[in-house]
């Protein structure tokens, strides 16, 4: 009779964690693109098309996307464009978003499964009288642990941001790598005989083909069976024992799958060197001690920014330009040497603590940056170690608390979820479409000088939008800012251009060509102002002098056979 209870209590559980987030970040499926990678990775993607056999080399060899092999990613989207083909007005944002909802859905259901499945094995590891209370509160426990994690604000960008699609997928098959690999503890079968074992391996290569962010995946679950599974003594106790030689040895498909992953990356690359990711800089230009305390500023922000989700921004620009040794930078050092020590200090007391710090490392080294400069700790990064905040909650409310005290810290968390919840409502607005996405990162970033990529990405959306006057408003205010930005000048002058202002955007191609600065594309707007003047001659002077330089030049080549046809036609009347 207990056990029908609990799977009736555990499926409410499970359909709680599904409503919740699709009640949060509903108003998604009406958004549109954000021309914040969209138009790069979906809509002027070359690779972005159906789902066909003939596509599938393509889908395959896509790095343009990613610049990793992410196959999974490139299926998922094939599927979203065969249910949501493009219309005449171009491609449908909905059905990008609709696949985001449900995948984010789905892994809160299943991070909720896999709080219940630990909180079975912790179960397992007491007393009969806490077995009796820990049962009959674990499908609350597992169902407050999920939603922190789910409706928290530093899930708005992946959930709402249909570049970020990727991470939702691979976060979504690495839960479900979690959840089979807890099973397989509890099968407590022969490695190469468990079926659940092979399942999260199968799950932790879908999750890596999706975008590789688990990539420590493997070390992470060493960790996890130190301490709360218990099944190795210490991460050293291999050397004497033959059992916990076997439980390392389960860990060898996770490596290998990783390793295939991360070198069929890097044959690819080599094979489209275009779309490769650039290459790292040398230590004359971001040195060791920029590089380590960079990481340690990446550490610690995704332990702070969890507790003060406010003034969430696409780009943070902390680590575009920093002196290492700022106040900042060094709080972030001793902080990190700080909690490093008290974790190992307490080990045998909390031994909690040391395991998610460890895990917490391991799982942001990927995104620590210390291979290339500028480099931004965007919210998506969170969407993997935000977990570890759920299993420490699983660990502290898995306590012998008296039922006062337990419905105290429920209650709590009740209340801090709806708070999270409400404040991830109104974050989601921020991505309703390109306009409203960019002068929200304007008000952001306040006087910061990066503001003028903002102010150069609303120009560009604007023109194409063809609101002139607005684009011009706007790449003057990044002119403002940078004067020396050289496609921002360029863009100004074709606002010109367009606008009749001749003599204006003369004088803009003129700075261009004597900075020696995107000199061809100056050059041919040069020709298509003479042209529009019906100075035929210097116009088709102006484009062959470019094809001279450069023969494979298309925008001269097209140009030059529209002032010839013109021409003809000019003269025929």
């Amino acid at each position: 009779m207990l056990r029908s209870r609990q799977k009736v209590l555990r499926r409410y559980g499970g359909l709680v964690c599904l409503a919740v987030p699709l009640c949060t970040f509903v108003a998604i499926l009406g958004f549109d693109f954000v021309m914040w990678d969209d138009d790069r990775a979906i809509i002027n993607n070359p690779f972005t098309g159906g789902l066909s056999l003939d596509r599938l080399p393509i889908i395959f060899s896509d790095l343009k996307s990613t610049s990793h092999f992410t196959p999974v990613t490139g299926l998922f989207r094939s599927l979203i464009y065969e249910l949501f083909p493009p219309t005449p007005e171009g491609m449908v944002a909905d059905g990008y978003h609709f696949g985001s909802w449900l995948l984010h859905a789905t892994s809160t259901v299943l991070l909720y499964l896999v709080c219940y499945e630990l909180l079975t094995v912790l179960r397992k590891q007491q007393g009969k009288q806490e077995v009796s209370s820990l049962r009959r509160r674990q499908v609350v426990i597992s169902v407050l642990a999920a939603l922190l994690w789910s409706v928290h604000p530093l899930r708005v960008e992946p959930v709402s941001w249909v570049s970020s699609g990727n991470h939702c997928l691979a976060t979504t098959f690495l839960f479900l790598a979690v959840f089979f690999y807890l099973k397989h503890v509890q099968d407590r079968g022969p490695m190469f005989q468990s079926k659940t074992l092979w399942y999260s391996v199968a799950a932790y290569l879908l999750s890596l083909l999706s975008h590789p962010i688990g990539i420590g995946f493997f070390l992470v679950l060493i960790i996890a069976d130190v301490f709360p599974l218990r099944r190795l003594k210490s991460p050293t106790s291999w050397l004497k024992s033959r059992p916990d030689q076997l439980v390392l040895l389960e860990k060898v498909p996770f490596v290998v799958a990783g390793l295939l992953v991360a070198l069929t990356t890097v044959g690819l690359q080599m094979f489209y060197p275009d779309y490769s990711d650039p290459p790292s800089p040398s230590l004359e230009m971001f040195g060791l001690l920029a590089r380590t305390m960079q990481g340690f500023y990446v550490w610690m922000y995704y332990v702070w920014r969890v507790w003060v989700p406010v003034g969430l921004c696409p780009t943070y620009t902390t680590l575009v330009q920093f002196d290492p040794l700022s106040l900042l930078f060094v709080l972030s050092g001793i902080a990190f040497l700080a909690l490093t020590i008290t974790a190992v200090a307490l080990r045998k007391r909390l031994p909690g603590l040391l395991a998610a710090w460890s895990a917490h490392l391991i799982m942001l080294v990927p995104v620590l940056g210390l291979t290339q400069m500028n480099h931004v700790a965007n919210d998506r990064y969170s969407l993997l170690p935000g977990m570890l905040w759920s299993l420490l909650f699983v660990g502290l409310m898995c306590r012998p608390y008296g039922e006062r005290i337990f419905r105290a810290l429920a209650g709590g968390t009740v209340v801090v979820i709806l708070v999270l919840a409400v404040a991830s409502w109104k974050q989601v607005r921020v991505w309703h479409d390109t306009e409203t996405l960019f002068q929200y990162v304007l008000l952001q970033m306040e006087d910061d000088p990066g503001r003028e990529d903002i102010y150069f990405r609303l120009a560009n959306f604007y023109s194409k939008q063809g609101a002139m006057k607005r684009a011009k408003a706007a790449v003057m205010e990044s002119i403002k800012i940078r004067p020396d930005h050289a496609e921002a000048r360029m863009l100004y002058a074709t606002l010109l251009y367009f606008s009749g202002q001749y003599d204006a955007c003369l004088a803009e191609i003129q700075w261009a060509v004597d900075e020696d600065l995107l000199t061809h594309d100056a050059l041919v707007l040069r020709g298509m102002v003479h042209m529009a003047r019906q100075e035929w001659d210097i116009g088709e002077e102006v484009f062959r002098a470019v094809l001279e330089a450069d023969p494979d030049f298309r925008a001269a080549k097209v140009q030059l056979k529209t002032l010839q046809a013109r021409r003809d036609r000019a003269k025929s009347q």
